[in-house]
């Protein structure tokens, strides 16, 4: 929260019931808005480089379990026990039932945060929203975000295609 200490003062016992994790963040009351999408953001980012790791390894004899085994402590338990689920929901094929889509991730990415006084330099933002974008473009959009898979495995042709296709200079 942000804004007036004094109503985060009075305010934080029920505050703290309904989200336990809130704290009081100074009187810039832009600051939860760009702390929530830079949280967003690392979340998109870390699960796209999960998912490309277990993609560049489909050709390879690793199971979703043994790539789990080397990547989950990179990550918190929680989060390691999630990522370990999708993996295995990867190597299964079992892209149904999302807690959200990779349009609910784009549109959670549709405008990077306020970036303050300063300009920051965003073009990893920009590119995430573009590789969220094509997969979109691809038909994957309604598929659970780990159906970024499915693009990241049909984009090898579409890749390979422009490049032989594309005149050298």
């Amino acid at each position: 929260m942000a804004g007036d200490e004094a109503a985060w003062v009075a305010s934080e016992t029920l505050i703290r019931v309904l989200g336990p994790a809130s704290r009081y963040v100074g009187s810039d009351v832009a600051v939860p808005a760009a702390l929530d999408f830079a949280i967003i953001f690392s979340s998109v980012v870390s699960q796209l480089a999960v998912i490309q790791g277990f993609h560049l390894l489909e050709d390879r004899d690793i199971s979703a379990d043994t790539y789990a085994d080397f990547v989950t402590p990179l990550f918190g338990k929680g989060v390691s026990e999630g990522l370990r689920k999708q993996l295995q929901k990867i190597e299964q094929d079992d892209f149904g039932k999302p807690d959200a889509t990779i349009s609910t991730w784009r549109s959670a990415l549709a405008e990077s945060s306020d970036t303050g006084d300063n300009p920051k330099n965003t073009e990893l933002v920009k590119s995430v929203r573009a590789l969220l974008d094509r997969a979109i473009d691809a038909g994957e959009g309604e598929k659970d975000f780990i159906a970024m898979i499915r693009y990241m495995r049909g984009s090898k042709y579409r890749l390979h295609h422009r490049s032989a296709t594309t005149p050298s200079m």
